[in-house]
C-alpha cells in the first residue's frame, strides 16, 4: 500500500525550524544593552564575512598570477614542436604565437582590473548595507527605549 500524501502546508513544517521565543526585559537599560550586544554581534559576523571575501579575492589574484605564466610557457613549448614556417603564409609560426600572446596578455591586463573592480565594488555596496542595518539597529533601539517610557494605553471603549 502507498504511503498518503502529505499536504503541502504539514510539509513545511516538516522542514521549518522552531522559531525562538524572545522576550524583551521590561528595564529599558537592559534592552538597550539587548540590542547593542546584537548590533555587535552582527557587526562582527559581517566583519568576518567581509574578510573571508577579501582572503578569497586575494587567493584568486594569488592563484591566477601563477597559472597565467604557466600558460604562456605552455605555449611556447607547443611553438617549439610546431614546423618554423606555416604553409601558405607569409608568417612564420613563431609570429603567430607572438601576435596570440600579446592579445592574451593584453586580455590578462583587462580582465584582472575587471575583476578587482568588481569585487571592490561587491565589497563597497556590502560595507554600505552594513552601515544601513547597523543604523536601523540603533533607530529600533532608541524606538524601543521610548516606548519603554511611555505608560501602555489601554484599547477598547470608554
Amino acid at each position: 500500500m502507498s504511503e498518503p500524501k502529505k499536504t503541502a502546508k504539514k510539509t513545511m513544517k516538516d522542514f521549518m525550524p522552531p522559531v525562538p521565543v524572545v522576550e524583551w526585559p521590561a528595564n529599558k537599560d537592559e534592552r538597550k544593552e539587548q540590542w547593542e550586544g546584537f548590533k555587535t554581534n552582527l557587526g562582527t559576523f559581517w566583519d568576518q564575512m567581509l574578510e573571508m571575501q577579501k582572503t578569497t579575492v586575494e587567493t584568486w589574484k594569488e592563484h591566477w598570477n601563477k597559472s597565467f605564466p604557466l600558460l604562456m610557457d605552455m605555449q611556447d613549448n607547443l611553438v617549439s614542436a610546431l614546423p618554423e614556417e606555416i604553409p601558405a603564409s607569409s608568417m612564420t609560426t613563431k609570429d603567430f604565437m607572438d601576435k596570440v600572446k600579446d592579445f592574451q596578455e593584453m586580455t590578462n591586463k583587462h580582465m584582472v582590473a575587471q575583476a578587482e573592480n568588481y569585487f571592490n565594488f561587491m565589497i563597497e555596496g556590502q560595507q554600505k548595507i552594513k552601515a544601513m542595518v547597523m543604523e536601523a539597529v540603533d533607530s529600533i533601539k532608541d524606538d524601543t527605549a521610548e516606548t519603554a517610557d511611555k505608560p501602555a494605553e489601554k484599547s477598547g471603549n470608554k
